[in-house]
């Protein structure tokens, strides 16, 4: 069973299938944001299955896009090659 945590989902985009001879995949897609795309996760959680299919299942997708907020590492960044904390973030 899949689960996503909804509160997270941010933006939805749902690229289409090519439709025919001379068209190309990629050509048509609709980006579904904010309460509809977490109203769709709700649905694929309560389903138990994964956003992906439940969009297949009601029309024909070529591939989907989830973005949801990530947390990101606390401190300052980086650049590789500065001592031994960089070796230690690298490995």
């Amino acid at each position: 069973m899949v689960a996503y945590d909804c509160s997270k989902i941010r933006k939805i985009t749902v690229i289409y299938a090519g439709s025919g001879p001379g068209s190309f995949a990629g050509e048509k897609y609709k980006v579904i944001e904010g309460r509809d795309a977490q109203g769709i996760c709700e649905v694929a959680n309560q389903l138990g299955i994964s956003i992906e299919q439940l969009l297949k299942r009601r029309e024909k997708v070529e591939a989907v896009v989830i973005n949801r907020d990530v947390s990101l590492p606390k401190g300052p960044a980086q650049p590789h090659g500065h001592g031994e904390q960089a070796e230690h973030v690298a490995a």
